[in-house]
């Protein structure tokens, strides 16, 4: 049989105004990573009105590489992260309202992006 793969596990230890706390724990490679996001910093804020989901998004507090995967890697570390986001709705409307087509956005993937502006297409 095929060996298992471990994915790391996110909890969000700290949630404030001013700064969110998110502890990733990886089994697999034993080791424990703690992201600290602090918005206090006065050019924290986002210059568009349109980017401000931005502010508590967890990826920002990860690398770019887990939503950015190489062509036929896995994207369920970045769904996962995306499903305990609170900007997940707005990151997802701005990727599809500028046509993004790489990556993972608001939880989906190119492909389900793609599947989602046809079926709201064919609604109208």
């Amino acid at each position: 049989m095929g060996s298992v793969v471990r994915m790391p596990t996110y909890r969000i230890e700290e949630r404030t105004e001013h700064r969110t706390v998110v502890r990733a724990e990886d089994r697999a490679e034993d080791r424990t990573v703690v992201r600290i996001e602090d918005r206090t910093a006065p050019d924290s804020a986002p210059a568009d009105a349109e980017l401000s989901w931005q502010e508590t998004a967890l990826c920002a507090q990860t690398g770019p590489e887990l939503f950015f995967p190489e062509p036929g890697s896995s994207t369920r570390e970045a769904k996962f992260l995306c499903g305990m986001c609170e900007g997940r709705v707005a990151c997802l409307e701005y990727a599809l309202r500028h046509d993004e087509r790489f990556g993972v956005w608001g939880g989906l993937s190119e492909q389900e992006r793609y599947a989602l502006k046809r079926r709201r297409a064919g609604r109208r």
